[in-house]
Formats: C-alpha cells, sequence, structure tokens
C-alpha cells in the first residue's frame, strides 16, 4: 500500500470576479486524519475537532464574503420582550424562519449571518444581506462615519424582534469587502466554538 504524501504551501479562492492566491512560508501536510471517527460529534480528539471547525467556518465566511455581491452590512439586536435573546438555538430557529419566510416574497433574497455574544449573555448578530427591495428599509437620514454610504433601519425586523442598523455597501470596492470577511471572522474564536460543539457558527441562505 502506497501512502501519498499530501503538501502544499499555495491556497487559490476563486470567484466571478477575483483570484486570491496565499503562498504559505512552510509546506502544509494535511493529517489523515482530523481526530474524527466518521460520527458527527464523536470525535476521537475534540481539540482537534474544535480547530478544524474553527478553520472551515472561517474559510467559509471568508469565501462566501468575496464571492457574492452584498447590498447591506447590519447588524441585528434582539428585544428582550419578544423574543428570549439569551436561547441562540431558539434565535435561530426563529429568525431562520422568518428570512425563509421573507425568501418566498423576495426570491433574490440572500444572507450570511455571524453571532456575538454579550459580556451578559444575550446574543446579537452581524451580517450581510442582499434581494431586500429597499422599500423595506427606513432612511435614517445618517451615513456611516465619513462616508456617503446611507444608513438604514428595517422596519419589519424591527417590529418583529428589535433594533437593527444598516449601511449601504452596494459597489463595495474588493478591499473593502475583504475588511468586512476579517471582521466577521475574528467572531468564530475558540470559546465560541466550543461552546456550539456540533452546532452552526455562522448560518447562510442557500445557494451562495
Amino acid at each position: 500500500m502506497i501512502k501519498q504524501n499530501r503538501r502544499f504551501n499555495v491556497s487559490v479562492i476563486k470567484t466571478n470576479s477575483i483570484i486570491i492566491t496565499k503562498l504559505f512560508e512552510n509546506h502544509i501536510r494535511p493529517p489523515e486524519n482530523y481526530g474524527y471517527t466518521g460520527k458527527r460529534g464523536q470525535a476521537k480528539n475534540k481539540d482537534k475537532s474544535i480547530y478544524t471547525s474553527i478553520q472551515r467556518a472561517k474559510k467559509k465566511i471568508f469565501g462566501y464574503t468575496l464571492a457574492n455581491e452584498w447590498e447591506l452590512w447590519g447588524t441585528l439586536t434582539l428585544d428582550k420582550i419578544k423574543i428570549n435573546r439569551y436561547d441562540l438555538d431558539l434565535v435561530q430557529k426563529k429568525l431562520t424562519q422568518y428570512l425563509n419566510d421573507y425568501k418566498k416574497k423576495y426570491l433574490t433574497l440572500k444572507w450570511l449571518i455571524v453571532p456575538e455574544q454579550h459580556k451578559d449573555g444575550a446574543w446579537h448578530f452581524h451580517l450581510l444581506l442582499s434581494g431586500l427591495p429597499y422599500e423595506e428599509l427606513r432612511d435614517t437620514k445618517k451615513t456611516y462615519k465619513n462616508t456617503e454610504r446611507k444608513m438604514y433601519n428595517w422596519i419589519h425586523y424591527e417590529e418583529k424582534f428589535g433594533f437593527n442598523s444598516f449601511i449601504d455597501i452596494s459597489s463595495l470596492p474588493i478591499q473593502e469587502k475583504y475588511k468586512i470577511s476579517n471582521y466577521l471572522t475574528k467572531y468564530i474564536t475558540k470559546a465560541f466554538c466550543e461552546a456550539r460543539y456540533n452546532k452552526k457558527k455562522y448560518w447562510s441562505s442557500k445557494g451562495l
């Protein structure tokens, strides 16, 4: 039996508009097994499994951010009167259903969501969104920092779940999308992945 010595030092990400090539100083040799048993949630080496999960989630978020055209970048908060903002599984279920229902109305709707936990344990979300008509938004008459990018509130989400804030990022330069991808991936931490072991670390619409 011959074992392949799989090594590489170049990683390539290709989208419809860009190609990103990463050159590593040292060769990388993927291990033959990451500690998996073949059964979900039953890894022999949990630490390796968590590390792999972190890297996989970050790579997916990074790729989805760069490979898709996004119109809005936002933050979603949760009103404690309207939903239990401390139960991430519940919020994930309710918010995913909410977005899927919206997608039935607006077929081009797509999203990428990354959770972040407050110090008190409550959750809020960072997300990229496109396909939502601007008629659904309230113009805040404000712009983001020192840019001309308009800021909006999603009216129906506000009524259903709580406060939100969006920035218009249509026609965003690739350099800025790269910054957003780095911003989103920083929330995929070891502590977060340990707490969400064998659960989703981010949510995305189908077809990204």
